[in-house]
């Protein structure tokens, strides 16, 4: 007896093409999708900080130069030893008292009042607000942080004298306005505070 053996050759089916072309494309979207997410990651890596900081810096500094409060003279007559207003280009700074949202402890008394401080070390690029309840020491008070912005290149301060702004503020009166400008990583911020009328008497 002779036995023939068959060999069972065959081509792919169509439903097996497809399938297979199916898997290929999902392979295919799915590599895709994974390039795209690091190519993405690597994108915001590259983004500047947060704004958030300076945001928040810009709403205390508004905020905190329109609750500018002007004293009176103290008991006998004897003047302040902090003005209104005080700006040292040289320093970068601009002193001030404000009126805060709460009274807070100060030896034994409460104070709403607080003395203000914004300064730009240029050396060191950091743009600082801080505030101390010491409001005439003529010693170094300690200075309680309010906000701080690393890596600020430049800053500007300009003052509204009624008509235009200007590098200094006016004599024997509080400018209308202050505008601080400040660049940091390349992107410019802008802050404008009104500030209350003053005159000196």
């Amino acid at each position: 007896m002779t036995r023939h053996c068959h060999s069972s050759q065959r081509g792919f089916t169509l439903l097996e093409v497809i399938v297979a072309i199916a898997l290929t494309a999902l392979i295919g979207v799915t590599v895709a999708a994974l390039v795209n997410s690091m190519v993405t990651t690597r994108e915001r890596l590259k983004e500047p900080p947060d704004l958030r900081q300076d945001a928040r810096l810009s709403q205390l500094l508004e905020r905190r130069l329109e609750a500018l409060t002007v004293r009176p003279l103290h008991v006998k007559g004897q003047p302040l030893l902090n003005a209104p207003l005080d700006y040292l280009p040289d320093l970068h700074m601009l002193e001030w008292v404000a009126k805060g949202d709460w009274p807070l402890p100060m030896g034994d008394h409460y104070t709403r009042l607080r003395r203000q401080r914004l300064v730009w070390d240029s050396d060191d690029h950091r743009l600082w607000l801080g505030s101390t309840g010491l409001l005439d020491d003529t010693g170094m008070p300690q200075w309680q942080t309010s906000a701080s912005l690393d890596d600020v290149e430049r800053v500007q301060f300009e003052f509204y004298n009624g008509a235009r702004w200007v590098a200094s503020p006016p004599d024997n009166t509080l400018p209308t306005g202050i505008r601080l400008q400040w660049w940091r990583n390349g992107v410019h911020f802008q802050m404008s505070a009104l500030l209350p009328y003053w005159e000196a008497s």
